[in-house]
């Protein structure tokens, strides 16, 4: 096609993919923000979560964000759920709703120098941790952010 039809996100809406990478220790790849680019958060955990394309499949969509972003590869083995949540626009006055797909995904190969440094998620520090400590550290800044739902991802640890 020559101008394909933009099929997701389009403001006011924002889809995406997630995944909960897990090693053979039941532990958990997150990204870790001192201080987030472009928000002014600190102390941020995340999981990956990628934009899906157009014509690009969910699964293919994970598979692509934990290269670009972990340098990683794996099986996806289970659907966990979604998050729904609005994150701010340029103007204030604007909020998009992203709606983001989690997958459980075992760990293959995990080389994080294969991460691709141009993304916003490469000035993160790439941690494994328990799914207990991210539960309570994404709780604590939900608390912090308030309206940020989409910064609360202990729904889907707490579904491991």
């Amino acid at each position: 096609m020559d101008n394909p039809i933009q099929l997701f996100n389009t403001p006011p809406t924002h889809l995406s993919v997630g995944a909960v990478l897990r090693n053979e220790l039941g532990q958990i790849l997150c990204h870790h923000f001192d201080k987030s680019p472009g928000e002014g958060l600190s102390d941020i955990y995340v999981l990956m979560r990628e934009t899906v394309e157009n014509n690009e499949s969910l699964e293919a969509s994970v598979h692509r964000g934990l290269m670009e972003e972990f340098g990683a590869t794996g099986t996806i083995t289970k659907y966990l759920g979604p998050i729904i949540g609005n994150y701010p626009e340029a103007d204030p006055t604007q909020m998009t709703e992203k709606t983001t797909l989690y997958f459980l995904v075992e760990v293959i190969d995990f080389d994080p120098a294969r991460r691709h440094t141009g993304d916003a998620e490469s000035a993160s520090v790439l941690q494994w941790q328990t799914p207990e400590f991210l539960i309570e550290k994404m709780t604590a800044q939900r608390a912090r952010v308030g309206d940020r739902g989409d910064l609360d991802e202990s729904p889907i640890l707490n579904r491991l």
